[in-house]
């Protein structure tokens, strides 16, 4: 076994670990602490039990983010940092897989009717994360390229995906109920299974090298299905549940570009790159990721459920990002002129986040605004 932990101190060796971390820290190192600290919160709600101790919860969020630290630093310094930061990671991710799965398995014996599939799908998208995360160990341990692939496969198909599907189907009917009148909830499971069982199929037909449209057609449907049941369009009426919907629009969008890129693959169509990859991370991902992270911090902290419009604001700035770096893959145009697109779509990204951080941080030192405990 060849141990791949060298300190390179040359700009070749900090580019190497950029071109492979890229896909790897995004999937393992942003996401991760804002879906830990949902769940850990929203499952015992999910499934009638008690809440779990801040004190419990606390070593998962030190080792995660100690962790993404040391990633972040290896990556501009030596091999044997970023490995011990994914250690750190997979470590915490771990342990709140525990901490879920306690929660989870205490409800065989509850008493009365406790819905517990939403908890499960969400939790074998945790396990699916904690696979691909090890995956990357092995590859720095090894070397060999199998295992590379299948950390950047299951970051995306057997844990984000699954993970916020499930969030969207169990939530966005809920809070659509809440707030607009004579709001009908649909919510079919079988449509969540096929669209589980999609993601699933377009990662295992990936390694194996198939052309995965037996799985992305279906999905595709499954959730252009759901989003016209939802009437997204009647939740503009509402900042902060609209933003939810619009999210979920990415999951269409980018499916249906997976769709037509399956497809192209036999007719020769236009190759239109990463577009339907990036459709699905910055639009759908980081714009559910933004909606719900809004919508836990205005109501955790006591504050009414009602979008600010800078924040408003700032969420469709970032939809204009993921529109940017979608369509910067589907013109036509030389690479170059590309490159330039790209830096400016990261560059909007950042100051977008940058300026929703400073926003929403101050929020969970401060006191409860309504004065309550917590």
């Amino acid at each position: 076994m060849v141990l791949l932990l060298r300190s390179h101190a040359d700009s070749g060796a900090v580019w190497w670990r950029m071109s492979w971390a890229h896909p790897v820290m995004m999937a393992y190192g942003i996401f991760p602490p804002f879906i830990f600290g949902f769940l850990l919160t929203t499952f015992p709600a999910w499934l009638n039990e008690p809440v779990i101790e801040p004190v419990r919860a606390l070593p998962v969020a030190l080792l995660i983010s100690f962790g993404g630290l040391l990633c972040y630093g290896g990556m501009a310094t030596a091999d044997w940092v970023l490995l011990m930061g994914l250690v750190l990671i997979l470590a915490g991710w771990l342990l709140a897989a525990g901490l879920l799965g306690q929660v989870l398995f205490r409800t065989r014996r509850a008493v009365g009717l406790v819905d517990r599939r939403h908890a499960w799908a969400a939790g074998a998208g945790i396990l699916g994360g904690a696979g691909g995360l090890l995956s990357v160990v092995l590859w720095m341990l090894t070397q060999r390229p199998f295992w590379l692939e299948l950390a950047r496969v299951a970051g995306v198909w057997f844990f984000l995906l699954p993970v916020f599907m499930t969030v969207s189907h169990r939530m966005i009917p809920f809070f659509s109920s809440r707030v607009l009148k004579d709001y009908v909830v649909v919510r079919p499971y079988t449509l969540l299974w096929v669209m589980l069982a999609g993601s699933v199929g377009h990662g295992l037909l990936t390694l194996w090298h198939v052309t995965p449209l037996i799985g992305d057609a279906p999905l595709f449907a499954c959730a252009a299905y759901l989003s016209w049941q939802w009437r997204w369009w009647r939740s503009f009426s509402v900042s902060l549940l609209a933003v939810l919907h619009m999210g979920f629009l990415w999951l269409v969008c980018g499916m249906a570009l997976f769709v037509w890129q399956d497809m192209g693959r036999w007719f020769a169509w236009p190759d239109i790159g990463l577009a339907p990859l990036h459709a699905l991370t910055l639009g759908f991902f980081f714009s559910m990721l933004m909606g719900m992270v809004s919508r836990v911090s205005l109501g955790h902290s006591g504050r009414p459920l009602h979008l600010a419009r800078t924040d408003y604001a700032l969420f469709w700035m970032m939809q204009a990002v993921a529109l940017t770096r979608v369509l910067a893959d589907c013109l036509p145009g030389p690479g170059v002129a590309r490159q330039d697109v790209y830096g400016l779509a990261a560059g909007v990204w950042l100051l977008v986040l940058v300026v929703w951080g400073v926003r929403f941080m101050p929020m969970y030192w401060q006191v409860r605004v309504d004065g309550k405990s917590g």
